[in-house]
């Protein structure tokens, strides 16, 4: 079967800590707080709005929800700790928003409240007239498609069943238009399951029927959008209906600026392509007119200004200074964009790897980064500014203040692809490849061999005494195991809670490791208690700052203090 391609934007489930209007978007732990989980960044995650009533707001984790007004956005508490996934602004005193457990909340005056439905409710879809309709939520079926969703109308306080949705084979996006009709968008798909075409129906009141013919030659999930009178449709190509026909407008795609630089890209916006720094990391945008346009990436919103674009939110992480930026640089947060991987001595001393696939390491001095090494790397980590390591696709590298030295396993120890490095001080460095722990001392020697069907996933210790590793089950096994090495011998310690899922990270500071695994982080060789957080995302790491614990990704921060 071939699948068209989805667009997705990555929600992240909140904080334990809800927070308050008085935090703003991205607040940090408040002065000498301890024993809860603070956003430092990432809890706006999507920007979007009604043009035709001229609102804008953001949505994103931990209930939090943000209305462009006078210039400015102003919070407002949703009592909710979820995620919300849509939402729609009627004015100044009237809101909805749905969050991801399925419930539905509604601003009137200065209060929210729940609406709740029968079924979860999984998209809210506002009208020129200020009424509200819903999505619920279905059985999914082969081929995409659902049964038993159905379409409500908020009605005299509560939710009346409108219609049931048509069945398509895949997708199903749905609008009001201004004379009160339904529309819906969806893909057809031929017998052998390959997408077909784009097909639009309208409620007659009894039944779905089709406008126009299908639209042939259409891979991308269909979108319906109002342009006053016009109903617009938009999938691999965007469409307007004149009453008779599909008319053909320009696709976006065809519309891309040509000979960017590398340092901008071009982001539709719902009206035009707007160019963004690739600095900034946005990875969405939304146009409410000419003189109002935002894009959103990294829990971050930023304002077209011009030629340039403006942060609107406070950003406190960016603003970390001392030991708890410099000390322990938290990995692929600090220099924005797609860092992959960094490790930072000081303010003119940081090095990075940029992407996942691997990308030639960089040093930043103090005012530019410059590429160091003509080889692809997938880590970086040191114990100094004379003692940085780095794995590349060749083999690892150190860097001991002067010079790049390369220091290849020998092909009877690696196992394996290298896939990352970790400094312990004095010279002495440990390397994981698929199936191996290896350790330089002057020179390398297997430390431990991973057993058949595992691999490890991450490694920390404060010295060639003291090292710990994780190992995984391959494959979707949720299996783990937690490995101490005392210098003499390699012993598994009993942790819990344990997770192979969500990649369990591993950090060390002051002779002290944790472990961030699921649902919790916990000292290792230690009697304190778990410190319990919500569901970690894939590729969440582990930093221990100065005077508390982080955990990052490349779109949020969170912190704990002591």
């Amino acid at each position: 079967m071939k699948l068209p391609r989805i667009a997705c934007l990555l929600l992240l489930v909140g904080c334990q800590r809800a927070p308050t209007a008085s935090d703003g978007a991205t607040t940090g732990c408040p002065a000498g707080a301890s024993g809860d989980w603070c956003w430092v960044r990432g809890r706006p995650l999507a920007v979007t709005g009604d043009r035709e009533l001229g609102t804008a707001f953001a949505i994103g984790a931990e209930g939090s929800f943000l209305r462009w007004q006078q210039g400015a956005w102003a919070p407002a508490r949703v009592p909710t700790p979820r995620t919300l996934t849509s939402g729609w602004v009627g004015g100044a005193d009237s809101a909805w928003v749905s969050d991801d457990h399925g419930s539905a909340w509604r601003l009137d005056g200065a209060t929210w409240t729940e609406a709740p439905a029968a079924s979860p409710i999984a998209r809210l879809i506002g009208t020129p007239s200020g009424a509200i309709w819903a999505v619920t939520t279905g059985q999914g079926e082969v081929h995409g498609g659902a049964t038993g969703a159905a379409l409500l109308r908020w009605e005299g306080g509560a939710w009346a069943q409108a219609m049931e949705p048509f069945k398509y084979c895949l997708g199903g996006d749905y609008l009001i238009a201004r004379d009160g009709s339904a529309w819906s968008a969806g893909l057809t798909c031929d017998g052998g399951g390959a997408v077909a075409a784009v097909e639009v129906r309208r409620w007659d009141g009894a039944a779905w029927q089709l406008v126009g013919a299908p639209i042939p030659g259409q891979g991308w999930y269909p979108t319906l959008e109002r342009a006053g009178d016009t109903i617009r449709v938009t999938a691999t190509g965007a469409f307007a209906w004149d009453g008779a026909q599909w008319l053909s407008i320009l696709p976006p795609e065809r519309d891309y600026p040509q000979g960017l630089p590398a340092s901008v890209t071009a982001l539709w916006d719902g009206v035009r392509f707007s160019l963004v720094p690739r600095a900034i990391g946005c990875e969405g945008a939304f146009r409410l007119d000419e003189a109002h346009a935002w894009c959103f990436g990294s829990g971050r919103v930023f304002r077209e200004q011009g030629a340039l674009w403006v942060s609107t939110l406070t950003d406190p992480f960016a603003d970390t200074l001392g030991a708890e930026r410099w000390d322990q640089l938290p990995p692929a947060l600090w220099a924005g964009g797609d860092t992959y991987r960094a490790w930072g001595a000081g303010p003119t001393e940081v090095f990075r790897v940029r992407t996942v696939a691997g990308s030639r390491p960089e040093r930043y001095d103090g005012a530019r980064w410059t590429a160091v090494l003509d080889v692809r790397a997938s880590d970086v980590h040191g114990a100094g500014p004379d003692d940085v390591w780095f794995a590349t696709e060749a083999g690892p590298v150190r860097y001991d203040g002067r010079s790049y030295l390369s220091l290849p396993i020998p092909v009877e120890l690696a196992s394996g692809e290298l896939t990352g490095v970790y400094a312990l001080g004095g010279g002495v460095a440990l390397a994981v490849t698929d199936r191996a722990l290896v350790e330089f001392r002057g020179a390398w020697r297997t430390l431990h061999a991973v057993p058949a069907d595992w691999r490890i996933v991450s490694v920390a210790g404060s010295s060639p005494d003291d090292i710990w590793l994780v190992q995984v089950g391959a494959g979707r096994s949720d299996v783990a195991a937690v490995m101490h090495f005392d210098g003499a011998g390699w012993k598994q310690v009993p942790v819990s809670p344990l997770s192979g899922f969500g990649g369990p990270r591993l950090a060390t500071r002051g002779g002290a490791t944790w472990l961030a695994t699921d649902g919790a982080v916990v000292r290792l060789g230690a009697s304190a208690a778990p410190v319990p957080v919500d569901r970690l995302s894939l590729g969440a790491d582990l930093w221990i700052g100065a005077d508390a614990l982080w955990l990052t990704t490349d779109r949020v921060a969170r912190r704990h203090a002591w």
